[in-house]
C-alpha cells in the first residue's frame, strides 16, 4: 500500500476487469513497538507509511476511478 504506482494499477486493472470500484475498504496496518527512547526513526516512519501514507493513496486512487462511474463508498 505504500507504492502509489502498484496502487494507481490495481485500481485501474480491477475497474477494467470488474467494470469499475464501488468500495474500497482500507485494511492495511502495521504495529511495530519498541522501547521510545531506544525506538528506530525508520520503523516510526515504516508505521506511518503504511498506516498513514497507504491509506491517503488506496483512497486517492480509488476515488479517481469511482468519481467517473458515479461515486462509490470508501471505508477507512
Amino acid at each position: 500500500v505504500c507504492d502509489a504506482g502498484a496502487i494507481k494499477r490495481a485500481m485501474d486493472d480491477a475497474a477494467a476487469n470488474l467494470g469499475g470500484v464501488d468500495i474500497l475498504v482500507s485494511n492495511a496496518g502495521i504495529l511495530i513497538s519498541g522501547d521510545s527512547i531506544e525506538f528506530d526513526a525508520g520503523k516510526w516512519r515504516k508505521v506511518i507509511d503504511v498506516n498513514l501514507t497507504g491509506y491517503f493513496l488506496t483512497a486517492r486512487e480509488a476515488a479517481r476511478v469511482m468519481v467517473p462511474s458515479g461515486g462509490g463508498s470508501i471505508i477507512q
